[in-house]
């Protein structure tokens, strides 16, 4: 063999390589893009259970929600007033105890949503901070005469108090111009 046949065996052998090269680096770039674009396909699915997730979450949340709102139900007090005698009684006709009664007399009053308003009895002082349990003979002598206030149209009582489980009620009862209860509306407190 001469030079010249090795040369050209070379360049053949070289030419091979590069074909070789060119055929990897080709078939590597194939391979790279295909994991990116399974990369991707992951990703979007993974963001899509993410989501998925996060719709469980809500949504078990608002049947905890449910749940505590109905074991609320199971021991919500609910209180008014009612004329026995000469004088004014608190009654509770809901399902649950009332406990850290406070009364509150006034005009036309927006009622103490706020679990952290204050609240301070100006009526009924004697039985101020007890309890009432439910039932008609757990009622509870306000020592207040029947008739001794609510003269005025648009009066109103305002029972504050709260449940077991700590969330406040007030009970508004509205009086006509005799000084007789017209209207008790229940409100749960905003916490």
């Amino acid at each position: 063999m001469n030079d010249q046949h090795v040369v050209a065996c070379a360049m053949i052998f070289q030419d091979i390589l590069l074909t070789a090269n060119v055929l990897l680096i080709t078939w590597y770039l194939w391979e790279t893009r295909e994991l990116r674009r399974a990369a991707q396909a992951q990703v979007t699915k993974s963001q899509s259970q993410i989501s998925a997730t996060h719709e469980q979450v809500e949504v078990m949340r608002r049947q905890v929600t449910i749940a505590q709102d109905q074991l609320e139900a199971q021991i919500r007090p609910a209180l008014t007033l009612a004329g026995k005698g000469a004088t004014f009684w608190v009654v509770n006709i809901g399902n649950g105890s009332a406990l850290n009664l406070q009364l509150v007399k006034g005009r036309s009053q927006t009622p103490y949503l706020s679990a952290s308003s204050k609240v301070d009895s100006n009526f009924g002082r004697r039985i101020k901070g007890i309890c009432v349990a439910p039932g008609d003979s757990q009622a509870k002598d306000t020592y207040e005469l029947i008739g001794s206030f609510g003269q005025v149209n648009g009066e109103d009582v305002q029972l504050v108090y709260e449940s077991l489980s700590g969330k406040r009620y007030i009970s508004m009862i509205d009086f006509d111009g005799t000084g007789s209860p017209c209207k008790t509306t229940l409100h749960i407190s905003q916490n």
